[in-house]
């Protein structure tokens, strides 16, 4: 029963954290939607502070991103008018 309880500890994959994956200068986009608009805009990651990042958007807004679903690289391929909130 031991090694039953162990193979499975060994297939839980932990989720990284968005400080993790991102560092500072690390060109991404970010999904906003709202007053100020609703899309991918780009940024620059400006500072890391758990569990989110602080991101700078193109008009030098500061954005607190906690949900990895609302953050990209900016190189991703992905549809750039793709809703994050359907997934």
């Amino acid at each position: 029963m031991q090694d039953l309880a162990r193979h499975k500890r060994k297939d839980v994959s932990l989720a990284l954290r968005l400080t993790e994956i991102y560092q500072v200068g690390d060109a991404v986009e970010i999904y906003l939607a709202g007053d100020c608009g609703e899309g991918w805009q780009p940024g620059v990651v400006v500072v890391l502070q758990h569990p989110g990042v602080w991101v700078r958007t193109g008009d030098r807004r500061l954005w607190y991103v906690t949900n990895g679903r609302r953050i990209r690289p900016l190189d991703a391929e992905m549809n750039v008018n793709s809703d994050p909130t359907l997934s």
